[in-house]
């Protein structure tokens, strides 16, 4: 309130307030260009692509859903395959390039060598060293009775469960 016969003050505002402000909204965007950066540095470079997603997909509450959603999607691919009549080897083959994950990768295709010299599946699966007793049970069922291509939809089915129930289980954490 002013005095009688003296004007008003007006209130001034804080210069520096308004620069602490412009400080903090260039330091965002800068942050979000060189995070951009980095990015798109990662996803043109293979090699470092490779290291990231190792990093990634090893991390622990991931680990098991990365691996859960590859060999759901490498058994629906086999499935497919040998349904429409492809060879086993060419259907192993295609499935392992649907594998995103390096660590999976190679040790199918130490499978894919195993079989491409004539092992059976189950024990070049088993080799791996990737799959549940599960999923060896149903292939070595599979192989014996000749329906290989029912088996591996039977076992993508069983990784799709429990990815369905990882998911489950990361959104109720998330849940507040």
């Amino acid at each position: 309130m002013a005095k009688r016969g003296r004007p008003a003050k007006k209130k001034q505002t804080a210069p520096v307030k308004n620069d602490a402000n412009m400080t903090i909204l260039a330091l965002i965007v800068i942050a979000i260009v060189f995070l951009g950066a980095v990015v798109f540095f990662i996803l043109k470079n293979k090699t470092v692509k490779r290291k990231a997603w190792e990093v990634i997909s090893s991390l622990p509450f991931l680990e098991k859903l990365f691996k859960e959603y590859y060999l759901q999607n490498f058994f629906m691919v086999l499935s497919l395959s040998f349904e429409a009549g492809i060879p086993a080897f060419e259907a192993v083959s295609l499935a392992t390039g649907v594998i995103k994950n390096f660590g999976i990768r190679r040790k199918l295709n130490k499978s894919l060598k195993m079989i491409s010299k004539g092992c059976e599946l189950t024990t070049a699966f088993m080799v791996a060293g990737i799959f549940s007793r599960f999923a060896l049970s149903q292939i070595s069922a599979g192989e014996k009775a000749g329906e290989l291509d029912k088996m591996f939809k039977t076992v993508a089915n069983d990784y799709e469960k429990k990815l369905e129930v990882q998911i489950n289980v990361i959104t109720k954490l998330m849940e507040p």
